[in-house]
């Protein structure tokens, strides 16, 4: 039996731990982690109030099962031993059902305390041990997946959350140990003790919520490991077709870990693991060819959150290292072969993130930041110069707007502000994008003199 969960000095040291920093807005995270529970493993809904046995009632009524005089009279009514060692393993995973499915924050420690007497207790009928099978574990694994969400959409406690992810990573790890000696005994792999995929992102997904993404590139780094090992292996023809204990790192995971840095205002790391996994795709590419094929790739999402992370951060080079992020997908849309590209082509989307991330950027240049935005405009148009409505890097209003907002916090310093601003107006005009209430606006507030977005929308926060 795995061990209990940690001691209460330990999870004080958590606040101090460079691996989980705090949040810095936690109710926009939380919404967002909401948002994105049907893309976890199936986490239970309360069913307290349509049950009519409380969670607790069940696991007494387990427990009675127990008893000498109770164990006599089932033993008396069932054929063999085995077929009474089944019930009370039904009866178990029943209890602990209960406790998953309450969806309450008391829902994992409850569990984990069933198993821990459990093992302590002995049944006094010879030739039946009671044990926890497969089931038992997962359900104890989606008991604590429910505390943890339970806790994460109303209190969230932040120390709470990342012990209960510590759980159900511990529970993990003892599901892949009982999986390997069963493989060594009957050289087979069990796969009813693998635990599922789905669990490794919700880990990664859960310390990444929790403000604490470094824990879950510590889960990632074992997956790819444990990917590669199974490419080497197919490769050399050491073995057919490998299983694999443990699942391929997925799009959803390094997601994850890019949204939790850059919530952290750390857009230095999302780029770091966006720029490693560009590398990694190429190299496996490289080495496996057709075999590294079902390696994860960086998504549209993926590169929109590097960018955006740039974009909302202070840097003073936000803009060209936003920029440097479209350029490499560009560079690689250049070849035709899907199957080795690695990054998508981007999307109008792409641009316009990229073009707020010149706009916001009030430590740069405004010369540059206003040449560079012009130009990035101008490239969204194809070559002809006309819109092309398939073409999907193609300018929307918003992009116009952008491209504005842009004059508007930095052209006052430039003299060409009032006539560039009407002759976007009649760009927009000319590829048929009409013009919206804030674009006109943004095109009145060009006109006035030595008048900078920044200094209104900083007078209008203070007046409010």
């Amino acid at each position: 039996m795995i061990s209990s969960t940690r001691s209460d000095d330990e999870n004080e040291n958590d606040d101090d731990d460079e691996t989980s920093p705090r949040l810095k807005d936690q109710s926009q995270s939380q919404s967002h982690f909401q948002s994105h529970t049907e893309m976890l493993p199936s986490l239970p809904q309360d069913k307290t109030s349509s049950t009519i046995i409380s969670p607790v009632e069940i696991e007494k009524e387990f427990w009675r099962m127990l008893q000498p005089k109770q164990l006599k009279q089932m033993q008396d009514s069932m054929s063999s031993s085995k077929a009474l060692a089944s019930h009370l393993g039904k009866a178990l995973n029943t209890a602990l059902e209960a406790y998953a499915t309450s969806a309450t924050p008391q829902a994992g420690p409850r569990c984990e305390a069933l198993l821990g007497r459990l093992g302590r207790t002995k049944v006094p009928v010879p030739g039946v041990t009671l044990r926890p099978n497969p089931e038992s574990y997962h359900l104890v694994i989606q008991a604590w997946q429910a505390s943890a969400q339970k806790n994460a959409l109303e209190t969230f406690n932040r120390k709470r959350l990342i012990q209960a992810t510590r759980r159900v990573e511990a529970l993990v790890e003892h599901l892949l140990k009982e999986c390997k000696v069963r493989n060594t005994k009957r050289n087979e792999t069990r796969s009813e003790w693998l635990p599922k995929a789905e669990t490794y992102a919700w880990i990664i997904r859960a310390y990444s919520y929790a403000g604490a993404p470094k824990l879950g590139e510590q889960m990632l780094e074992k997956l790819r490991q444990e990917e590669e090992q199974i490419l080497a292996a197919n490769k050399e023809g050491t073995t057919t077709g490998a299983s694999m204990l443990l699942p391929r790192p997925t799009t959803f995971m390094y997601n994850s870990l890019l949204e939790s840095w850059a919530r952290l205002g750390r857009p230095e790391q999302s780029n770091h693991i966006l720029s490693a996994w560009i590398r990694r795709c190429e190299r496996l590419r490289h080495q496996y060819n057709e075999q590294a094929e079902e390696v994860c790739r960086p998504d549209l999402e993926s590169c929109h959150l590097v960018i955006r992370a740039w974009r909302d951060s202070s840097d003073h080079k936000s803009g060209p290292r936003a920029e440097l992020i479209v350029n490499q997908m560009k560079g690689d849309a250049i070849d035709t072969n899907t199957t080795s590209r690695v990054l998508p082509e981007p999307t109008v989307e792409t641009y316009n993130a990229v073009l707020e991330a010149w706009s916001k950027s009030r430590q740069y240049k405004p010369v540059r930041s206003v040449t560079q935005a012009e130009r990035l405009l101008d490239s969204m148009h194809n070559q002809t110069g006309k819109i092309n409505h398939y073409n999907p890097a193609a300018p929307n209003a918003r992009s116009y707007e952008l491209l504005l907002e842009t004059y508007a916090r930095f052209g006052h310093k430039l003299p060409h502000r009032k006539k560039q601003s009407k002759k976007l107006l009649r760009k927009m005009k000319h590829f048929s994008i009409p013009p919206t209430e804030r674009t006109l606006e943004l095109v009145e507030f060009c006109q006035l003199d030595g008048k900078s977005l920044d200094d209104v929308e900083e007078a209008t926060a203070a007046g409010s």
